[in-house]
């Protein structure tokens, strides 16, 4: 694999304002792709950069007084910036006002012109400024743009076309007999069935309604219109048309193009045709992927509803944005973007299953053990079966990886994470530190929960640059290299002997949904979701009632209190209490309170919080990952300040007290009749 390269790119944005989210989510990708592949020893390009010539740039400028160029510096100084906050390793970042670049484009123009595949005619056609787009009047939607909505305008202007239905047929051809040229193949069958079989219409590629753009070397009444302009950027960034070709003769052909599906069909389409026209290679693959929706359609800046990454990573932290951009939806299908999900994916994913598995392993070493493991360790009964699901992890993800398919490796990385917190319950480290003989296996199933973070955390390296390297000093091996290559995490026992662990802060603190949902309403001024429609409700309520917060309390005793009062009670108000099976997540004991734990607890989907008098009976570390009943119907109460939003069950006489659990037999959530 020695000097093996992969060159990788994003579309260049258009910097008519700040970008927003569903940008960041194509960079993102090819951040992920990109540092992927270096972790496996490629040598990577990664492009990045900005489209910045255009009618709707001019008519912005002009709005504001200054040049076009000077409007364009303040966006484009603020994208660079953003991809510095997103901690995007992109290799090069063209911008389309680049010297070079310019120079190449009238070069490859004028060849084009030459050779015949440029001509010069006339265009008739409404146009779309804020799209940049040219329609037939049939294309309009109620005689408006059928992208944003925007009113269109008549266009007649002479111009240069590109010889594009000459390329028609070569194209066909290429894309059957390269059936991994256009993914997913959803795309690859409307490029086919829509435009190449149906014929292509010969492509205008100049302007002179306005100057904000390359002027044709031969022909200044004319601009190079977008296509020639934007598209050449993937080839003129390595050098192409320069003097010195080296670096696009080592790379070129690119990879994968990484656009969003608006734009597959100049990718597909024109940029081959334009490449089979210059004699160049055609990149090996165009990946186009879905949208990030909001309520009301598609993110675009023309419409206005856009969300600022900026704020979501101040509130939340860079890998927590990142995470959800790549886990939430099918890379290749259309998602929506919600702060309600985006907090829940935090809530869930991260605090609960690898946040709250960091910090157990982490204290549960140091107190058990002074923070080193010893190396006196006697395997026993789960190991085999961790083992296997953790070290097969690897190799699932590399292949989903190779396939682009984000979301799915990620699934792949939270099994083995959901396997790990299960061994955990499984081997009860609390009860085997209770008896020195089993020192050894307490020992054994320290140093497995440990070897299995330190595998997880190398996986995670492309999608949450920051995470991996706190969970590593947190499990002491911040400088063991060797144990923390890609390769590594192939092999099973490379945790170090003798790293001693350090206790840090919580990697994702929990967030209180309701009053996050609040205050980024406040800073949108928008409708939060929360007030759109309950939040919580449980899995089969049809109705979407909000779920009641009920109040906390431990013996079955209280419930017919509350809910009858003395003597008995009817099939129907019985038929009224909703039980459900709930997974402790965490457990702390609430201070100044010698009786009270604070308690989070999985419900399906769902995550509540009830406070519980059970301290005396119950040490946190014990009611962890234990099922519970939980009461998830009544009415919420706060207890020494905390709000408790339901009732665990629990058998009590004069002297003990017993929860009532299910050893993980049901999966939370379930109701119990």
């Amino acid at each position: 694999m020695e000097n093996k390269t992969f060159y990788i790119t994003t579309p260049i944005y258009y910097p008519s304002d700040k970008l927003h989210i569903g940008h960041s989510y194509t960079t993102v990708a090819a951040d992920a792709i990109s540092r992927y592949k270096r972790l496996r020893g490629y040598d990577v390009m990664f492009l990045t950069g900005t489209d910045e010539h255009g009618q709707k740039i001019q008519r912005k400028a002009e709005a504001k007084g200054i040049t076009p160029k000077q409007y364009v510096d303040e966006v484009v100084s603020g994208i660079i910036d953003l991809w510095k906050l997103m901690n995007i390793t992109n290799d090069r970042f063209i911008r389309t006002t680049d010297s070079h670049h310019e120079s190449a484009v009238q070069k490859i123009f004028k060849r084009l012109y030459d050779q015949g595949d440029i001509y010069k005619s006339e265009y008739e056609g409404w146009y779309c400024t804020p799209c940049e787009s040219f329609w037939t009047k049939t294309q309009l939607a109620e005689g408006k743009c059928p992208d944003c909505g925007r009113e269109v305008e008549l266009t007649k202007e002479e111009s240069y076309f590109f010889k594009l239905s000459k390329y028609q047929d070569r194209l066909i051809r290429h894309i059957e007999e390269n059936p991994e040229f256009i993914q997913p193949v959803s795309r690859q069958n409307e490029m086919l069935n829509n435009f190449l079989r149906p014929g292509l219409d010969d492509l205008c590629v100049s302007r002179t309604t306005f100057n904000w753009g390359i002027p044709v070397s031969f022909d200044d009444k004319h601009v190079v219109y977008v296509w020639i302009d934007a598209l050449s950027n993937y080839i003129t960034a390595l050098g192409y048309g320069s003097e010195d070709a080296s670096v696009y003769k080592k790379y070129w052909p690119a990879d994968v193009h990484l656009v969003g599906k608006e734009i597959v069909r100049f990718h597909t389409i024109i940029w081959p045709a334009m490449l089979m026209a210059l004699g160049e290679s055609l990149p090996r693959q165009i990946f186009g992927h879905g949208w990030l929706l909001l309520e009301g359609g598609k993110m675009s800046k023309s419409k206005g509803n856009v969300v600022d990454p900026v704020i979501l990573i101040q509130k939340y932290g860079l890998d927590a944005v990142r995470y959800f951009l790549l886990r939430e939806v099918p890379f290749g299908s259309d998602g929506v973007f919600s702060n309600e999900a985006l907090i829940n994916r935090i809530n869930s994913d991260l605090a609960n299953d690898l946040g709250n598995l960091v910090s157990r392993t982490v204290a549960m070493i140091d107190k058990y053990f002074g923070g080193i493991i010893p190396k006196d360790r006697r395997e026993g009964d789960f190991d085999s079966e961790l083992k296997r699901v953790v070290m097969e992890t690897p190799a699932k993800v590399e292949e989903l990886m190779d396939q682009l398919q984000f979301s799915t490796a990620l699934a792949e990385m939270w099994k083995a994470i959901s396997r790990t917190n299960k061994y955990v319950d499984e081997t009860m480290p609390w009860i085997l530190a209770k008896n020195e003989a089993d020192r050894p296996r307490l020992a054994a199933v320290m140093y497995n929960l440990a070897e299995s973070l330190r595998v997880i955390s190398i996986l995670l390296q492309p999608f949450m640059p920051e995470t991996p390297v706190i969970i590593w000093s947190q499990l002491g091996i911040g400088q063991c290299n060797e144990a923390l290559q890609w390769e590594s995490g192939k092999n099973w026992g490379s945790y170090p002997e003798g790293a001693s662990v350090k206790k840090g802060d919580v990697i994702f603190p929990r967030i209180d949904i309701k009053k996050e949902l609040e205050e980024l309403e406040m800073l949108t001024g928008k409708t939060s979701e929360a007030e759109a429609q309950p939040v919580n409700h449980t899995a089969d309520d049809k109705s979407k009632i909000p779920a009641s917060k009920p109040e906390s309390t431990v013996k079955a005793a209280d419930l017919a209190k509350q809910e009858a009062g003395s003597g008995l009670i009817t099939i129907d108000e019985f038929a009224r209490i909703d039980l459900r099976v709930a997974k402790v997540l965490e457990a702390e004991k609430v201070e100044g309170a010698d009786k009270l734990l604070k308690l989070k607890l999985e419900m399906g989907s769902e995550i509540r919080q009830v406070v519980s008098g059970i301290a005396k009976h119950y040490s946190s570390e014990a009611i962890v990952g234990k099922y519970v009943l939980l009461v998830a119907n009544l009415k919420p109460v706060k207890l020494r300040g905390i709000e408790s939003q339901g009732m665990i069950l629990a058998a009590s006489d004069d002297r003990s007290l017993v929860l009532a659990t299910l050893d993980g037999i049901m999966e939370s959530g379930a109701r119990v009749r």
